[in-house]
């Protein structure tokens, strides 16, 4: 999105295990999008190991089995 001052705002949303993330990044006008702040978004287990999952993760019931590390 275009704001008025010619800053650009960029957003992702996400929902895993019934959580609603929302992620919010602001460049002012010319910078180059935030693309580090759209690549860098993870999430981690309770014992800190990276969340994937074998098929497409849909917040259904019941949850798709996960990668095991």
């Amino acid at each position: 999105m275009t704001n008025a001052d010619g800053s650009r705002t960029f957003a992702e949303i996400h929902m895993l295990e019934n959580r609603l993330y929302i992620f919010e990044a602001t460049v002012p006008k010319g910078a180059p999008p935030p693309a580090l702040f759209q690549q860098s978004v993870g999430f981690v287990d309770s014992n800190g190991v990276r969340v994937r999952y074998r098929s497409i993760y849909s917040n259904a019931y019941p949850p798709p089995a996960r990668v095991q590390y």
